[in-house]
């Protein structure tokens, strides 16, 4: 699938932040990658999970649901950013 330069970049930005495969018992989001976790996605196989298929789901739960291309890229990339980290 072909993405805007604009999802692309939030994207990138987003995953310095979200980063590698954790499994902590603490963590109420149980298994978590690239920020996708397995509470938010329970048919999700996320040790396993794809850094496409994480691109995916963002593009399509994220940026599509909000209708990001719509805005300017910068403010598109903050809201994008924000809506992840809150789930």
């Amino acid at each position: 699938m072909k993405y805007s330069a604009a999802f692309e970049s939030a994207f990138e930005r987003t995953l310095e932040s979200e980063g590698s495969y954790v499994n902590d018992p603490l963590d109420t989001g149980q298994e978590t990658k690239y920020g996708i976790s397995k509470a938010a996605y329970p048919g999700e196989d996320i040790a396993s999970l794809s850094l496409a298929r994480a691109k995916e789901i963002y593009h399509r739960d994220y940026w599509r649901a909000l209708s990001l291309d719509l805005l300017r890229g910068d403010v598109a990339a903050e809201v994008f950013d924000t809506a992840v980290n809150m789930g």
